[in-house]
């Protein structure tokens, strides 16, 4: 645009007849910023920095197709990682810098918006965070068939996996190293648990039992039996003094780590129990279950606390924050919700995998999570900011588990595809 026949003043701005032709989406901006009446224009700079943004994408991503100014915008949650955009043309470098002193000579940017930086950043905020996402440090392979299951110790130096192939293995996750692999499944491993101090481990599976190993003489201690289906899920309080098991005979046991004695068989589930995980301070289970519910039991007395309800599907997974004020659960319904452990009211839901959901948790951080998928990526999502975060894609099959370290910065993720993949940030 030649800008030396544009009349501009204190009071008007004005673009001669003989100007360079607007197109009819970045035309109609500006007539809605010149609109004589107010109640006609932009009503705030972020629904002009809107349809600017929008203006702009479109023309970067070479669509010729009318677009109305205020289109909405699609929710953020349900985003995939956005490409980088090619840079506007500078003749459109030189529409947009036109319509922003119009909006300016109409009062619609006030000085102090001007100058406040954050405004100019209108990314989509997966974009922006995007740049703190994981990415894979290390791929650990030696399992023959998909891996069920993993888990890591607190002090981040010991990883263990279960497999359909009957085995476990440790790992040394900084490494990468295999240290141990135990036989003593005589069918496949679907469930792993480590104590916080990584020296014990507990395994349940497709053969109906556990089994609890001792990692510092690499013996197994002690077989329990009870269930009458496949185990799939095991937890250990954090003290050390209570296993939970979840099974698809529909029923939660909980036992005496030090006795080795059934204490309770939790019922209250109608189908298959997938998921079991113990708030922070060990006083109360959280379940999930084929049945579409979750529930959550008093730990001391076996008593059922609540049910939870809004899952459409199968209830995969459930995790708590590091406090113990909220809780995650994964679905078949291919949704993330966020629920309040003391109003037991649902907070929020997240959308975006393409197939069920497998796997929640939560980082130490309690404000951000990750869950996986049978579409074989694992995402983080912010869910104070109710944002997606980013994908993580490099399994090349569906991933079945995911764990955390305690200081947050890796994640690691189990798959069909037979490998173990360790994320860092």
């Amino acid at each position: 645009m030649d800008c030396s026949k544009c009349v501009y003043n204190s009071s008007t701005i004005a673009i001669e007849p003989d100007c360079e032709q607007l197109s009819p989406e970045l035309e109609a901006v500006v007539m809605r910023c010149l609109h004589k009446s107010p109640k006609d224009r932009f009503s705030s700079v972020d629904e002009l920095s809107q349809a600017l943004n929008q203006l702009t994408e479109v023309q970067s991503l070479g669509f010729n197709s009318p677009l109305s100014p205020l289109s909405p915008l699609s929710p953020l949650s349900s985003l995939s990682p956005l490409s980088p955009l090619s840079p506007p043309s500078p003749k459109t470098r030189w529409l947009l810098m036109g319509v922003s002193a119009i909006a300016l000579s109409i009062g619609l940017f006030g000085l102090p918006k001007l100058l406040n930086p954050s405004i100019s950043n209108n990314l989509p905020k997966e974009a922006v965070a995007h740049t703190r996402n994981f990415s894979v440090v290390k791929t650990l392979a030696g399992h023959q068939d998909m891996i069920w299951a993993v888990a890591l110790g607190a002090d981040g130096k010991t990883l263990a996996s279960g497999s359909e192939d009957k085995t476990i293995k440790i790992w040394n996750p900084k490494t990468g190293q295999l240290k141990k692999t135990f036989f003593g499944h005589t069918e496949a491993v679907r469930a792993i648990a480590l104590s916080l101090d990584g020296n014990l481990l507990v395994s349940g599976g497709s053969e109906r039992t556990i089994k609890l190993w001792n990692l510092k003489t690499e013996q197994l201690i002690r077989t329990l039996e009870g269930h009458q289906d496949t185990i799939w899920s095991v937890a250990i309080s954090s003290d050390r003094v209570y296993l939970a098991s979840a099974s698809a005979d529909r029923t939660i046991k909980i036992w005496n780590i030090h006795t080795k004695q059934l204490l309770y068989t939790l019922k209250g589930h109608s189908d298959w129990v997938f998921s079991v995980a113990f708030s922070p301070d060990g006083q109360t289970l959280a379940s999930a279950s084929k049945d579409g519910t979750i529930k959550l039991w008093n730990v001391q007395t076996g008593q059922v606390l609540h049910t939870f309800t809004g899952h459409q599907d199968a209830v995969r997974a459930v995790a708590f924050d590091s406090l113990g004020k909220h809780l995650a659960s994964a679905s078949w319904d291919g949704t993330v919700k966020i629920w309040d452990v003391q109003t037991k009211k649902e907070l929020y839901t997240f959308s975006g995998h393409g197939d069920r959901l497998t796997s929640v948790v939560f980082n130490p951080d309690g404000k951000t999570l990750a869950s996986s998928s049978i579409d074989g990526t694992v995402k983080l999502w912010n869910w104070e900011n109710h944002t997606l975060i980013g994908t993580l894609k490099g399994h090349g099959d569906w991933v079945l588990s995911l764990v955390t370290d305690p200081s947050g910065e890796t994640l690691v993720s189990s798959s069909k595809d037979r490998t173990l993949k360790i994320w860092h940030r």
